[in-house]
């Protein structure tokens, strides 16, 4: 007699699915920054987990950028409750000599959770530094003699921070001819 064995196979599939858990950048908000100016960049946190963290303090760090902070690069709050959200000021000067374009800034993020155990988190926000042109022009005349050629020299200057692209000059002369 031949026996067959026959197997039947329960094949169990087990989904595992985590959720990160973490306290989050909801929010960056700041004035316009133009070189050697001072504004103020808020920083929203929201607290994604599912419990409440304490001692939450948000550090920026400047070391090799071009900002330096007005009073302190730290702020902090003692509590940050499951599901809410909180704001996190710093004022900030941009160096003189900054060039216009996009920046970003490290920051550490510490805190708390209910069993008491410090975690961090760090990442980087983005800044925009401004600048406008502005532009002035002189005329320096030589050999005004009447009814003789003479030179007019045109120098435009921009005084400004931001790049001049694609200017032009319109030239209209009463009382003498262009040649």
């Amino acid at each position: 007699m031949n026996n067959k064995i026959m197997f039947s196979g329960l094949i169990l599939i087990i989904l595992s699915i985590s959720f990160v858990s973490s306290l989050t950048i909801s929010e960056v908000s700041s004035g316009n920054f133009n070189p050697g100016d001072e504004n103020t960049i808020s920083i929203k946190i929201k607290n994604n987990m599912n419990e409440d963290v304490s001692d939450v303090s948000l550090n920026l760090i400047f070391t090799g950028k071009p900002f330096i902070p007005v009073g302190s690069s730290e702020d902090q709050v003692d509590e940050l409750l499951e599901d809410d959200t909180e704001k996190f000021s710093f004022k900030i000067k941009a160096a003189s000599d900054i060039k216009p374009g996009d920046y970003e800034i490290p920051y550490t993020l510490n805190y708390k959770n209910e069993a008491n155990a410090l975690k961090s988190e760090s990442g980087t926000i983005g800044l925009t530094v401004e600048g406008n042109p502005d532009l002035e022009f002189v005329l320096i005349e030589s050999n005004q003699v009447l009814n003789q050629k003479g030179k007019l020299e045109l120098k435009i200057i921009n005084k400004g921070f931001g790049q001049a692209k694609f200017a032009s000059v319109k030239l209209s002369p009463v009382g003498f001819t262009l040649l």
